[in-house]
Parts: structure tokens; C-alpha cells; sequence
């Protein structure tokens, strides 16, 4: 699953990048239907990301050695490797555009919170996923040890209730409904969509879904996916935020079905992929923002446009992987870079 997650990240981001210098009014209905098509695949690896968290760290027993052992390894070992990369990131940027770094941003980014400095960088937005899961986990201890001692009906209908408040609002807005959204966003927890797809995948692995045939799940899958198209074609979302129930839906269905068809190890190029996919999740922008950055030079942007735009997204794609893949495997070569620069333990 690591292995299709950060597939689906570097085609998002490949999608991402070409919708921004595509001239959408000659694109054809075809033309977005299957960019819509593509664009929605991609975007379910992040919620993957976050199933494999809850999947793999909420069912375990958390004594004091094992807390201690998770806070060491886990959380202040993605904190050192965040940290390092967001300042290279941030440097990057000051010497390449108009952003200058300060202390009031250095602050935010220790601080784990660098929201308001993602929007403005260029090439390194993706580094947004670090803070929300290094959240996550500074709580994945006590959610697992509430999970063992009270997981139980109330607990599940407690579940429910917050999800359907986090997932319908958004929804009804597509339908026409209006609400207060900055009332609504007063009674939400910052971040809370994420939590949620880290506690289905723990529900996932309890097998809470084992009632709902085969058939049911593929079924679902499919209609989330055709509602999510939807809604992209008509240009209700330029993209979908990750508290949209289709996404949501999608993403929890593709997660069972992997979970109750593919049993095979992955092994050779693919098991590669999956080893190195956080790093190269860290590492694969720089080498695709040198697409971009060619795009926008004075006197051959449109050269190099029109370059980008013909090279078809699978033919970019494997070459994106490859050379992340292929930069990670030589970076890693050094301990240092490989524990405190790529997170590899």
C-alpha cells in the first residue's frame, strides 16, 4: 500500500503542476473526465498514508518502555528530519523567489505550525503532511490505550456521530445547502479529518467491516468515484479537500479491498518503492519543480511550456519515480542521511 500511496502522491502533484499552465478552456469534456479521473486516484494516497498509521500503531499495547520507545523513534525522529528539510526547503525558496525567512517563521515551523508559510512556498508545499502527522502522533499513545480499555458500541456511536459531523457539512454545500462554515470550523478540531482516517484504518485492521460483502465494498468504491469525478468536471471543487465524504468513502473501500485481496509480499523494484516511500514523498518535488521552474524562465517559458505539456503524464510519471527513487538509494549510502535526512530507520 506505501508503494501506491506515493505513486498517487507524485502523479498529484504532476496533475497539480500541469493544471496550472494548461489553458483550460480548449480542454475537452473528455479531456476532464479523465483528468478528473486520474486527479481523484491520486489524491486517495494521503488518506492511504494515514490508514497504514492507524493500521500499524493503534493496535499495540503501549506500557511506559513502549511510550518512551515511540515518542524516541517515531515522533522525535520525523520532528529532526521535518525540521532539516522545511529550513533547506525555506532557504531553497528565499534564494529562488521572493520568500525570506524569519524568526516568527522559524518559530511556527518548531512550533508545528507552518500553515500560514506553506501557501507560501512553491516547491516544497507538499511538506504540509509533516506537521499533521507529527500531531498525530504525539497523541497515537493515549488514543491507542483508550481504544484497548473502552472500544465498545458507545465508543464506535461516539465515532460515528464525529464523523458524520466532520464529513456531511461539507457535502450538503455541494447540494446547494448554506451554513455558517466559520461557526462550524469554531466546533471542529484542527486537523480532526486526519484522526479520522488514522482510527478507520485501526478499524480496519479489527475487521469492523467484515459484514459488508465484496461486492458491497467494489460498489461503493465505484460510486465515490464517479460522485467525486462529478463534482470535479462541474468545477464544485478545483480539487478535493480530504473532508469530503466521497474521499473519504473511496479511500476507506480501496483500503479494504487491498486489505482482504492482496496478501502477496511485495518484493525486487516494488518493495524499493515501498521501503523508500517516505523519502521519496521528501525528496521527489525538488526534481519535478525543475520542470516548473524551466517554465516560468524569461526567454524560454514558452518553450519549455509547451515541452511539459507534451510529454504525456505516464511517460513523466516513471520518470519522476525512477530518479526519486534512484537519488534515495545513493543518498541513503550515508548513515547520517539516512536516519537524520530521509527518515530511514
Amino acid at each position: 500500500m506505501r508503494t501506491f500511496a506515493i505513486f498517487g502522491v507524485v502523479l498529484a502533484h504532476i496533475l497539480s503542476g500541469r493544471s496550472l499552465i494548461i489553458k483550460w478552456p480548449d480542454v475537452t469534456l473528455l479531456e476532464s473526465v479523465v483528468y478528473s479521473f486520474f486527479y481523484f486516484i491520486s489524491i486517495l494516497s494521503v488518506p492511504i498514508f494515514l490508514f497504514i498509521t492507524g493500521y500499524l500503531f493503534l493496535d499495540r499495547d503501549y506500557d511506559k518502555n513502549a511510550v518512551i520507545r515511540f515518542y524516541k523513534k517515531n515522533f522525535l525522529g520525523l520532528y529532526i528530519v521535518y525540521i532539516i528539510w522545511f529550513i533547506c526547503y525555506a532557504f531553497f525558496e528565499n534564494i529562488v523567489g521572493d520568500y525570506s525567512l524569519t524568526f516568527h517563521s522559524i518559530f511556527n515551523i518548531l512550533t508545528l505550525r507552518p500553515d500560514r508559510i506553506i501557501y507560501d512556498l512553491i516547491y516544497s508545499f507538499h511538506l504540509w503532511y509533516f506537521p499533521v502527522i507529527l500531531r498525530i502522533y504525539l497523541f497515537i499513545p493515549l488514543i491507542a490505550i483508550l481504544l484497548k480499555k473502552f472500544m465498545n458500541k458507545l465508543t464506535l456511536f461516539i465515532y460515528i456521530l464525529w464523523f458524520l459531523y466532520i464529513f456531511i457539512p461539507p457535502m450538503l454545500s455541494v447540494i446547494g445547502y448554506s451554513y455558517n462554515y466559520e461557526l462550524y470550523r469554531q466546533f471542529r478540531f484542527e486537523y480532526d479529518e486526519y484522526f479520522m482516517y488514522v482510527l478507520c484504518g485501526y478499524f480496519i485492521k479489527q475487521n469492523f467491516f467484515k459484514g459488508i460483502p465484496n461486492v458491497g465494498v467494489i460498489s461503493i468504491f465505484i460510486m465515490s468515484l464517479l460522485s467525486s469525478i462529478l463534482m470535479l468536471v462541474n468545477s464544485l471543487y478545483f480539487n478535493l479537500p480530504f473532508d469530503v465524504l466521497t474521499v473519504f468513502v473511496a479511500a476507506t473501500a480501496l483500503m479494504i479491498i487491498t486489505e482482504r485481496y492482496y496478501k502477496r509480499k511485495t518484493d525486487g523494484f516494488m518493495l524499493d518503492l515501498s521501503v523508500n516511500s517516505l523519502a521519496i514523498y521528501i525528496i521527489h518535488l525538488p526534481i519535478l519543480a525543475m520542470f516548473y521552474y524551466a517554465i516560468f524562465l524569461p526567454n524560454y517559458g514558452e518553450y519549455f511550456r509547451l515541452l511539459f505539456i507534451s510529454f504525456p503524464v505516464l511517460t513523466l510519471f516513471p520518470i519522476i519515480i525512477f530518479l526519486s527513487n534512484t537519488l534515495v538509494n545513493f543518498l541513503k549510502k550515508s548513515k547520517f542521511l539516512s536516519k537524520y535526512v530521509l527518515y530511514m530507520r
